[in-house]
């Protein structure tokens, strides 16, 4: 129980400088990432949510050095409509008019509740381009037939997480 409260109080300590950590005990893992960013659809699709962080683990309760790759993990909530499944999952992102492509084949999960459906797209990407994400005034995401977009304010986050893995030191203590 002390535990818990200790890696609460940690997350919400990161949380407000763009880095929310999660140490996983039993892998001994430390889980470090943005929160999520909205992204706004061009379209009224049947979604509640679609958003997006960037994510990146290691061992350990202590970060040693800065990463060279990461993740961008797209999230999609909706009502029973498989939308990113159906689509060729193939992402790309318009940055100041220049397209930027990812992976073609990501990590794709879904999970089924009772009255919703949580559609997960995992794609790794060097942290040098999520530099570039950063300095972007928006971004246009297009994700097979879904497009959004995500404004300046909102990539502040990011900003603020590639601050925060500037410090060697990010550890849990």
């Amino acid at each position: 129980m002390r535990d818990l409260a200790f890696i609460i109080c940690l997350t919400l300590s990161f949380q407000g400088k763009g880095l929310e950590l999660n140490y996983d005990k039993s892998k001994n893992q430390t889980t470090a990432s943005t929160s999520s960013i909205e992204i706004k659809l061009k379209e009224n699709y049947v979604t509640k949510t679609f958003d997006f962080k960037i994510q990146y683990a290691f061992a350990g309760e202590r970060l040693i050095q800065r990463p060279e790759n990461a993740n961008i993990v797209f999230r999609a909530l909706s009502h029973r409509w498989r939308f990113l499944e159906e689509s060729n999952r193939q992402a790309v992102l318009f940055m100041d008019g220049e397209r930027f492509s990812l992976s073609s084949k990501p990590t794709y999960t879904s999970v089924i509740g009772e009255k919703f459906l949580e559609e997960t797209l995992i794609y790794e990407i060097r942290i040098s381009d999520i530099e570039k994400l950063a300095k972007a005034p928006n971004i246009e995401i297009q994700i097979g037939g879904v497009e959004g977009i995500v404004r300046e304010k909102q990539l502040a986050r990011i900003k603020d997480f590639l601050s925060a893995l500037q410090d060697s030191n990010v550890r849990k203590n």
